[in-house]
């Protein structure tokens, strides 16, 4: 019987006893599936010195008449962890198998801390023996671990050309390509026919996007072994980038060779999705779950296809997959497919996943302020919207609508409720304003007039800030309240212009534009305005504050109009700054 077709579950140590040798328990696989149990007593005569059994447990019952001690860890098959726990579970003196994971595991993997009869020697552990045991941990998803069981078999044997390729499979599976391309290569060195190496290598090098590297890899690999599908498939993956036709030829060649490659579907499914051929693509996506029901990549690239042929369901239902499988990535776009649906909450909860794990995506940021919108909560939206844009201006063109959609939201509403709130107060507090900075007893008739004038300044500013693309307006219009003198904002501007008077609040006059609204007012004719700034309640302006306003309003002014257009000129008084601006050129701006 040939070593060759069986797999190896449990290696036992060396003897002590008269016969010699190495003993292992080797699990038989058929075409009929698992036939029977099978002990080697000796490696070196294994044809001629095996027995069948009719269960493990039998097996290790026989090797307990001789005096071993188990000295290597259980390299076990996760089709076959219980049955063979549980045949040795009673070496241990232990009864409770979950006790007796738990006791192996404690051990540091999967060692066995027992002994079977009597005692021996703790024999050293040979390269193939930490070799086998990192093969095992890395399938167990403990890279590091397994890495640290490799370098001990490299210190064993530094000509391990087996030992450099899997250390190099799995710091490439940890994320660093460039230790794996270094550690192919002195696979390589030691095995210049290895092929499995330069597939790794090839892979690493596509990984950092270096695609000429990779593709001298897979060739190199083909011309050492023609019939070697992974090769093909690596091949196939980076032509997907530039020559999809030819990637496509690619994973044909690697299916014939590998009727059952997951890979080899999955990327032809994905060459498919790039041409844009989203039935063909499902159809391999499709193959590739049904030989690796764990491919996450495949349920989320067939979720992307089932969302463009506008299939949300299906969509879903494989992000869901991929989410369950651990592709972070799938948060955002589930979401955009409940976006899709109309299921906003849903949309916002991945939305929220999504931005949690990625702060930096903006695409998430953008599709949360859309669900925000469509549940009417433009003050949430808007904010989402500004950060898409900061993240990437491509998305301008996107967002920057929306965000104007929004603005104009808040903006009626708060328009009617400072229109309300004002004639539910008789206008009296309009009213004293307008008595105290123009000196006169207004008419009610004139202060309805002046509220509305009002509404229409931030109405100007709010436009220019969108027009300009400026930052959020929207805290400003927060901030516009009808009794100005009762405002916790730092100063009133207010705005004379032929004998009207409107005014805005703000706590730093970076705020708002100011040469935009002199513009907008300019554009009606106007060739001399007024501006004074104050306090709320009069309160006296501080040391140094005349100056700084000052300053602010000539640099935000001299921004847009030079000495020859507009003339500035400042009074000062304890608790307020009055500015007469002139138009010299006597013209619209």
């Amino acid at each position: 019987m040939a070593k060759r077709n069986m797999e190896l579950v449990l290696k036992v140590g060396q003897a002590v006893g008269a016969t010699g040798g190495y003993l292992s328990v080797w699990l038989l696989h058929t075409k009929k599936g698992v036939q029977s149990f099978l002990v080697e007593r000796d490696e070196a005569t294994l044809p001629g010195m095996t027995g069948p059994f009719r269960a493990f447990a039998d097996a290790l019952a026989d090797l307990g008449r001789h005096p071993w001690h188990i000295l290597v860890p259980l390299y076990l098959h996760k089709a076959f962890e219980y049955p063979v726990l549980k045949a040795v579970m009673n070496l241990g003196g232990e009864s409770s198998l979950i006790r007796w994971q738990r006791k192996l595991r404690s051990e540091g993997g999967w060692w066995i801390p027992c002994k079977i009869g009597g005692r021996g020697p703790r024999n050293k552990l040979r390269a193939m023996d930490y070799y086998d045991r990192a093969r095992f941990r890395s399938w167990e998803g403990e890279g590091k671990a397994a890495i640290a069981d490799i370098n001990r078999a490299i210190r064993s044997d530094p000509r391990l050309a087996i030992a450099y390729f899997a250390r190099g499979d799995i710091k490439r599976s940890l994320g660093d390509a460039k230790g794996a391309i270094e550690d192919f290569t002195k696979g390589i060195r030691f095995n210049r026919k290895f092929v499995p190496a330069y597939v790794g290598r090839g892979n690493a090098r596509r990984n950092l996007g270096d695609s000429k590297g990779a593709l001298a890899d897979f060739k190199k690999a083909i011309n050492l072994d023609p019939k070697y599908a992974p090769a093909y498939i690596g091949m196939g993956m980076v032509r997907t980038q530039r020559d999809i036709q030819g990637a496509i030829k690619d994973f044909n060649n690697a299916i014939k060779l590998d009727p059952q490659s997951s890979e080899a579907y999955f990327g032809r499914g994905w060459a498919h999705a790039g041409k844009g051929e989203t039935k063909r693509a499902i159809s391999d996506f499709t193959k590739a779950i049904k030989l690796n029901p764990k491919h996450d990549l495949a349920y989320m690239l067939r979720g992307e296809a089932h969302g463009a042929r506008c299939d949300s369901n299906k969509a879903i239902a494989d992000f869901t997959m991929a989410i369950e499988l651990g592709v972070p990535n799938a948060y955002g776009n589930r979401g955009a497919e409940f976006l899709k649906k109309g299921s906003y909450k849903k949309a916002v909860a991945d939305f929220d996943k999504a931005i949690e794990i990625e702060p930096e995506s903006a695409a998430a940021y953008l599709g949360r302020g859309q669900a925000h919108i469509s549940m009417g909560d433009p003050d949430k939206a808007i904010g989402d919207l500004i950060q898409a844009e900061r993240l990437d201006d491509s998305l301008a063109s996107l967002a920057h609508p929306l965000r104007q959609d929004c603005s104009s939201i808040i903006f009626r509403r708060w328009a009617k409720g400072y229109r309300t709130a004002a004639r539910l107060d008789g206008y009296n507090a309009a009213k004293r304003i307008i008595d105290f900075e123009y000196g006169i007893d207004a008419t009610m008739k004139v202060v309805k007039e002046m509220v509305r004038k009002n509404i229409e300044l931030v109405a100007i500013s709010m436009s220019f800030a969108q027009l300009n693309q400026a930052a959020d307006f929207t805290p400003i219009i927060a901030k516009q309240v009808y009794d100005a003198e009762a405002s916790r904002c730092r100063y009133i501007v207010f705005f004379f212009d032929r004998g009207d008077i409107t005014w805005i609040l703000v706590d730093d006059l970076k705020e708002i534009d100011l040469a935009d609204i002199v513009s907008s007012s300019q554009l009606r004719g106007s060739v001399m305005w007024q501006l004074r700034i104050r306090h709320p309640g009069e309160k006296q302006f501080s040391r140094g504050e005349h100056a700084r306003l000052e300053n602010a309003i000539i640099e935000d002014l001299r921004y847009d109009f030079s000495e020859d257009e507009l003339s500035i000129e400042f009074e000062r008084q304890p608790g307020a700054l009055s500015v007469d601006l002139v138009s010299i050129t006597r013209e619209p701006f």
